[in-house]
C-alpha cells in the first residue's frame, strides 16, 4: 500500500517496495517521464520515485 508524502509524492513504505514499482514501471515502457532510481525522503521517511539520474559527488 501506498500514501502521499507532505509533498504530495507518493511514498513507498520500504526501499524494496519502491523498487518493485520502479520494475514494473520500467517493464511497462512508454510515457514521458522515466523514473530511474528510489530515493530516502527526509520530509516523511519513506521512498519516492525519480526520474533525476544518481547524483555524483565530486
Amino acid at each position: 500500500m501506498t500514501r502521499t508524502c507532505p509533498s504530495g509524492k507518493r511514498r513507498y513504505r520500504d526501499r524494496i517496495g519502491a523498487q518493485l514499482a520502479l520494475a514494473v514501471i520500467n517493464r511497462r515502457g512508454g510515457g514521458r517521464r522515466r523514473e530511474q532510481r528510489a530515493y530516502r525522503c527526509g520530509a516523511c521517511r519513506g521512498w519516492h520515485l525519480t526520474s533525476q539520474p544518481a547524483r555524483r559527488n565530486t
